[in-house]
């Protein structure tokens, strides 16, 4: 994105806690890309711009306690047709798919 935008970044400051971001943004230190969720509790002085185009995906995985019994809603998220696929992260190595 930020290539096809012709744009080099400079960046300064990264955070993985939101607060810190949203903070960060609303004292005039940058922009942040963030997902659209996380912008509900934007503060007021800043701006939420919508991005249109190609959707961005982002890889999800569920943690569990070793050992532990999953809820049963837990069991019923896990039988999702989007199952983990292993064979796409080498991270995921050692999580187990129901």
């Amino acid at each position: 994105m930020v290539a096809r935008a012709r744009v080099e970044p400079r960046i300064a400051f990264e955070s993985s806690a939101l607060e810190t971001i949203r903070s960060l943004v609303a004292a005039g230190l940058g922009i942040a890309l963030l997902p659209h969720l996380a912008t509900n509790h934007a503060p007021s002085n800043c701006r939420i711009s919508e991005l249109h185009g190609p959707p961005v995906e982002r890889q999800v995985a569920i943690l569990t306690k070793r050992g532990g019994i999953p809820s049963p809603n837990a069991q019923a998220f896990r039988k999702h047709p989007g199952d983990l696929d292993h064979t796409q992260n080498p991270r995921l190595e050692g999580v187990v798919n129901p």
